[in-house]
């Protein structure tokens, strides 16, 4: 899928649910920043005042501006003062650096009205009559993450979209197929899509 760009800031990252910030989330407070960074860091940084959670699970954004973002949180992560322990938490580090400043220039998206909603925290959750997810605004997000935490979502997404163990490899001459002019035009038609010369 394709956002709007804006070149001021080319990285996305997605915030969670407005209810989950650091200071009531002891799971990103208690058991990942604070065994990174201490007390005092994530309380200068992070809890004054509360600061939104931002999923580690999705950022994205132009290609300079992803490989700077990887080698940011390389460079940080590598550092000798931090524990194995504390390395199994990317997340901690992705919000870190996001709320020091250090991901600038950076486009935070709230989970109720971007275009990825991260499902695994909270209680609401808005679903069209196809059953698919929304965001506060009525429109279809794009990627729902986390989806695998919501027994509601799990039977019927998961079913809807299952695994399948070896995929049949997509002919070499497939053309590209335009779902959007399918689903204006009356579900399961398909278009196949026009490309400029």
């Amino acid at each position: 899928f394709t956002i709007p760009p804006d070149p001021s800031r080319p990285l996305d990252v997605f915030l969670e649910d407005y209810f989950r910030d650091f200071g009531n989330s002891g799971i990103n407070r208690d058991e990942h920043a604070i065994p990174c960074f201490g007390r005092a860091q994530v309380q200068r940084f992070l809890l004054s005042p509360p600061r939104p959670v931002s999923c580690s699970g999705v950022s994205m954004g132009t290609h300079a501006a992803v490989v700077r973002y990887l080698q940011t949180m390389w460079e940080e992560m590598r550092r000798p003062i931090y524990t194995k322990q504390c390395l199994l938490h990317d997340q901690a580090f992705h919000n870190m650096l996001l709320w020091t400043g250090r991901l600038s220039p950076v486009r935070a998206w709230s989970n109720e009205r971007g275009p990825v909603t991260t499902v695994g925290w909270p209680e609401h959750l808005y679903r069209d009559r196809f059953g698919r997810v929304l965001n506060r605004d009525g429109e279809l997000v794009h990627v729902v993450h986390q989806y695998d935490r919501r027994k509601e979502l799990q039977a019927t997404l998961g079913s809807r979209y299952a695994l399948v163990k070896e995929p049949e490899a997509p002919p070499r001459t497939a053309a590209p197929t335009d779902t959007t002019a399918a689903l204006v035009s009356g579900w399961p038609q398909a278009v196949a899509a026009r490309t400029s010369s």
